[in-house]
């Protein structure tokens, strides 16, 4: 059973993108994330024009299509709006979280539209990067539980499907290769996934439905249980309050074609932790309205 979980771990890292951004502040490494894009408007509104020289911005969107983070994860597209922007140019730093909050003169905030398509999943999933990534963790599992390399497992035809509710389906086969089975023994391994996902209080993306078959066999549901476990509490937003990140999730739709993320976050100043409430939340309704595309 540790082998199933090691492989619904790989799939979940590979596509939960708050996880990855939760990484990311965690280890206080910013860098540029984004490899190249199809489509890209930038739109900056300022009066008067000369306050960006002094490093204050008055509204900033953003908008993409065809954003790939990495060569192989790409988003379909990208809206960001802020609030006004007001930064110390000359401490300006996007090196990590630290730098990029002592150059804020007055808290940044802002919120994103993000949607990934099911193809787009596919396509990452079965690029090699990741593949090998999946192989090379499943690999290691299998030699420490064997105490040898002599058994291993290849991962084949993974795939992800999006349904609607918010309901997504993996599957993948493993083939059993290394020493000669048994008759008794299944050279291969059909794993399926049905999980499900809700959004709590903005705060966290909580697995409200798992289960899973093994060529067709039921996974135990204690393994089950610790798995959701797991994922609920790597998409808890709180989590990185204490970086002076505050993060709410407005919308989590998964539909039969793709993955709708809408989200708030505010970056307190260096010398400021985050409130217990804010004291204003711009209305970000339009970023699901209008495009600059």
């Amino acid at each position: 059973m540790e082998l199933i979980a090691i492989i619904l771990s790989g799939f979940l890292s590979v596509f939960s993108n708050g996880g990855w951004l939760l990484d990311v502040i965690a280890n206080n490494q910013l860098g540029s994330y984004v490899e190249s894009a199809e489509k890209l408007a930038i739109r900056v509104d300022n009066t008067p024009n000369y306050q960006i020289a002094k490093g204050n911005v008055d509204h900033l969107r953003v908008a993409g299509q065809g954003i790939y983070l990495q060569p192989d994860l790409r988003i379909a597209s990208l809206e960001l709006e802020t609030d006004s922007i007001a930064l110390d140019l000359t401490n300006l730093s996007t090196e990590s979280l630290d730098k990029l909050r002592s150059s804020l003169q007055k808290p940044l905030q802002g919120a994103m539209s993000i949607v990934i398509t099911e193809e787009d999943l596919i396509n990452a999933l079965q690029s090699e990067r990741i593949i090998a990534k999946l192989q090379a963790a499943l690999n290691d599992l299998v030699a420490r539980r064997a105490g040898s390399r002599a058994i291993a497992y290849k991962l084949l035809t993974p795939s992800i499907q999006l349904s609607d509710d918010n309901l997504i389906t993996i599957k993948v086969t493993l083939r059993r290769e290394g020493e000669m089975l048994r008759e008794s023994q299944s050279q291969e391994l059909a794993i399926a996934i049905n999980l499900g996902l809700d959004l709590i209080q903005g705060k966290k993306i909580q697995v409200s439905t798992l289960e899973g078959t093994v060529n067709n066999r039921p996974i135990s549901s204690r393994l089950l249980k610790g798995f959701a476990e797991g994922i609920s509490d790597r998409l808890d937003f709180t989590t990185i309050e204490r970086q002076g990140i505050f993060a709410r999730l407005l919308q989590l739709e998964i539909a039969e074609d793709k993955i709708k993320i809408i989200g708030f976050a505010r970056m307190e100043t260096k010398s400021e932790s985050i409130p217990v409430s804010l004291t204003k939340v711009t209305d970000y309704s339009a970023v699901q309205r209008r495009s600059l595309l």
